[in-house]
């Protein structure tokens, strides 16, 4: 076989001719499908419309399952059988040209279709146009073998461009477990080895045991210090914490007057207005100290009880230093995690993996597979509980605690999607799972705003988004947040 393009996704390089299955999950009514799919099928109309002449045989205007059973089979790699009835049934949406349901595919749903594949991807967007091409070059090609199972695909780029590929490319043909799965089936995570813990030999210990597992990795990657502080990338992650210590700047916040007032004995505003009010990264930079030394300094105020609460993960503390201007601070506490994340030298090796939900459910990865937080307390076999033992043999330099516990996972499946829209940048719309949400009625621009994890009304009382969906699975997890949605409308 010649060499193919390939495609960057989340920091590695997907080739367009991988292999996926030819079902993915049944999309549902012609309307929401049209609103879900258009968004991958709308800048590709013209080559979709080409690619359809050419399996359209008798140039009809409608695909049978004759013109397509080879296609989708070449496709899909050996093994695949294409079962037409159930194929029409998930795919056949309303009729070739609009009309009812007749075991056919028009112009329209054939895109669709073709787009449900590329949901496959954890970027269903940067696959998209892959996935067309090669159906492209199959229609064109008629008869020819396609690759067989196992079969190495080639790339243009550098050797290690060409491990990460194939590394990928052998996740994604694990995903034809798919076309078994039913819908809301499917739980997908965010895994993350953080900075302490990243060697080779942590690597493979990751890897073999998600597989172990039956988790599938559909990407992977590195992601530096510098990456993470220029994207602020630590910061989002800890939103609720970070927004007041690095991201928002103390204007922005909203600080209760008379708290600021009774601690310090000064109006918030007096305070605001004098310039001596900054964020912890402002606050650094500032004082010419680093994350370290604001943390000590930040132990030494609370100690002074120079120090006030807000709310949860909100606080202000007066930064005294003999020498220097003094100044009210912001969450002076993050700086010392974040720079475990951002100092030079430092990064993070990520996973977006998933797993049929009916086999492990999502508390069971968080607590079999990964392990609780805490390590010391983690099941032998758990990846924290086989860090924590194993820690001197991993190349770790400490023993693992409950901050440094080697690994992150997502909590629940939007938990996850917020961290991928994050980390790896995957878009909100066409993601697998946020497209889901919209197709249930979310709106785009309220699963934006769920990101940061807001209080919202659950069941009557305010709390958490992420705490109230914590732990459940995906279909679980997509239902609770159509009710969170209806409630808080």
């Amino acid at each position: 076989m010649g060499c193919a393009s390939s495609k960057t996704v989340d920091g590695g390089k997907v080739d367009a001719n991988s292999s996926l299955p030819a079902v993915s999950q049944s999309p549902g009514d012609a309307d929401g499908d049209a609103k879900r799919y258009g968004v991958l099928t709308k800048d590709l109309e013209a080559e979709i419309e080409s690619t359809f002449k050419k399996i359209d045989k008798d140039s009809n205007g409608f695909l049978t399952g004759d013109e397509l059973k080879d296609v989708v089979a070449k496709y899909s790699g050996e093994g695949f059988t294409f079962d037409e009835k159930q194929f029409f049934g998930w795919f056949d949406i309303h009729g070739a040209n609009g009309g009812k349901p007749d075991s056919k595919l028009d112009l329209k749903e054939f895109g669709w279709y073709l787009a449900d594949i590329a949901e496959s991807f954890s970027e269903p967007a940067v696959a998209m146009a892959g996935i067309v091409q090669k159906f492209d070059e199959i229609a064109a090609a008629g008869p020819a073998a396609p690759p067989a199972e196992g079969e190495e695909v080639y790339f243009e780029g550098t050797d290690e461009e060409q491990a990460a590929a194939a590394k990928i490319q052998a996740g994604f043909r694990g995903h034809k477990v798919r076309k078994e799965m039913s819908k809301g089936q499917i739980n997908t995570a965010f895994v993350f080895i953080k900075p302490h813990a990243v060697t080779d030999a942590t690597k493979e210990l990751v890897t073999s045991s998600l597989s172990a597992a039956g988790i599938s990795v559909l990407s992977e990657g590195k992601l530096t210090g510098e990456q993470i502080d220029e994207g602020k990338l630590i910061d989002q992650h800890y939103y609720a914490i970070a927004s007041k210590a690095t991201i928002l700047k103390p204007a922005q916040l909203n600080v209760p007057n008379d708290k600021f007032e009774a601690q310090f004995g000064l109006e918030w505003q007096a305070a605001l207005d004098s310039g001596k009010v900054l964020n912890a990264l402002d606050g650094c930079a500032a004082l010419g100290i680093t994350a370290d030394e604001m943390d000590t300094q930040w132990g030494i105020c609370k100690k002074a009880k120079k120090l006030v609460k807000f709310g949860g993960g909100f606080y202000c503390g007066l930064i005294e230093i003999e020498g220097k201007e003094s100044y009210y601070i912001f969450n002076g506490f993050f700086m010392s995690m974040r720079s475990k994340f951002t100092a030079p030298g430092t990064s993070i090796y990520y996973y977006v993996v998933e797993w049929d939900a009916a086999k492990t459910s999502w508390g069971d990865f968080r607590g079999k597979v990964l392990g609780p937080t805490d390590p010391t307390e983690a099941p032998e076999g758990s990846i924290r509980g086989q860090i924590y033992a194993k820690w001197g043999a991993l190349g770790l330099e400490a023993v693992p605690d409950v901050g440094d516990n080697g690994v992150h996972a997502s909590a629940s499946p939007f938990e996850a999607l917020a961290e991928r829209a994050n980390w790896v940048k995957a878009d909100l719309a066409t993601d697998a799972f946020g497209a889901q949400l919209i197709a249930a009625g979310i709106s785009l621009e309220t699963i934006k705003s769920w990101t940061i994890d807001p209080q919202v009304l659950v069941d009557g009382a305010k709390g958490s988004l992420f705490d109230s969906v914590e732990d459940i699975n995906s279909a679980d997890c997509i239902a609770k947040l159509t009710a969170i949605n209806t409630e808080n409308k």
